[in-house]
């Protein structure tokens, strides 16, 4: 195949693998995460508060890494787009 079906194929993947992995989920319990650590008594429980921290942290970092791979075929994609236009001009 030629690079640009292949790279298009790794982003359909990529998106199928953001949906397998709940990638929604993940956005939207990072969001009510962050909420809780807005409230007044977030930090009466330091143990949890810290679990609660560490787990938007996790969360962040998946959501975060699965986005920049995401970005980068997408990326590569319009470079090979721009290289077959200069092919043809």
């Amino acid at each position: 195949e030629d690079p640009r079906t292949e790279c298009k194929e790794i982003i359909a993947r990529l998106k199928e693998m953001g949906f397998l992995f709940d990638l929604d989920n993940s956005i939207r319990l990072i969001s009510e995460l962050e909420k809780k650590t807005t409230q007044e008594n977030f930090w009466n429980d330091n143990n949890e508060a810290q679990a609660i921290l560490k787990r938007i942290s996790d969360l962040r970092d998946g959501v975060n890494r699965y986005e920049a791979l995401l970005n980068r075929a997408q990326y590569i994609d319009d470079l090979l787009e721009m290289a077959e236009a200069e092919q043809e001009a």
